[in-house]
């Protein structure tokens, strides 16, 4: 059997490191998550995280954090090395009934931007990721520290592609919902679908015409002519607390069509 390669900051090809006090206390509190050694700056030596653990702490200085994280995210002074959680393939979550509400991105690829979206879906209640594997780095500590802590809340589908997903999406009666500003429908005449797939598209092409042409509709959000597009985390957001509004208001649905 090939042994793992070990680095000199003590991780395989298999770990990688998180950083950031909500985004390492929220894998602690992940019981599916396998953490392999935990860092603090020393700073930190006399204080407490929030959730216990049984995993022995490690206190490094400034430049360790430094290098593991080449200074480009605000870590406070936290790190953990963290294994990937393998997920079960979408089939399974269907038949067990464990996904209602998923999120897809098509082309979408900065982490901090999946990062955000990941936030976004878990604090308006969706269940799923489905992601293409070749747009998402799932050892990204980008995506980490963006998604605060939301990457422990969501499950991750990462497949080859979305569109062959789609049809068994389908098949459980999942609505399927594209959001494009050349749309002529505004989001506000949607009444949420209780099983919903909602894809969004990069910023700069969109989402695939193979992929419009499967869906049930198509929405924009409205926004100031004066603003060309949203950013595509801030469209899964503003789009996202629509839906919410409107899944726990029914009765303004009627009133809000425009």
């Amino acid at each position: 059997m090939k042994q793992k390669k070990i680095n000199r900051f003590g991780h395989s090809n298999s770990s990688f490191w998180i950083g950031g006090k909500h985004t390492v206390e929220a894998a602690l509190g992940n019981s599916k998550r396998k953490i392999i050694k935990l860092v603090l700056n020393l700073k930190h030596k006399n204080s407490q995280l929030l959730y216990n653990t049984n995993i022995k702490i490690e206190y490094e200085n400034d430049r360790f954090f430094s290098k593991i994280f080449n200074n480009e995210i605000p870590h406070q002074g936290y790190a953990a090395l963290i294994e990937k959680i393998e997920e079960n393939n979408i089939k399974f979550y269907l038949q067990s009934n464990k996904i209602f509400n998923i999120i897809a991105l098509d082309g979408v690829t900065d982490p901090r931007n999946i990062g955000s979206i990941v936030r976004s879906a878990v604090a308006f209640g969706f269940d799923a990721l489905l992601i293409n594997k070749k747009d998402f780095n799932s050892k990204s500590y980008l995506l980490y520290k963006a998604a605060s802590g939301a990457m422990e809340n969501i499950i991750t589908l990462e497949v080859a592609n979305i569109q062959n997903e789609i049809k068994l999406l389908k098949s459980y009666s999942f609505a399927i919902i594209a959001m494009d500003g050349n749309s002529n429908d505004s989001i506000y005449n949607y009444i949420p679908d209780l099983k919903k797939l909602i894809i969004f598209g990069s910023e700069s092409m969109g989402i695939k015409k193979t992929i419009r042409s499967t869906c049930d509709n198509i929405f924009q959000i409205p926004i100031n002519k004066k603003i060309e597009s949203l950013n595509v985390s801030n469209a899964v957001a503003a789009t996202l607390s629509v839906l919410d509004y409107k899944k726990k208001r029914p009765l303004l649905n009627k009133e809000w069509a425009f």
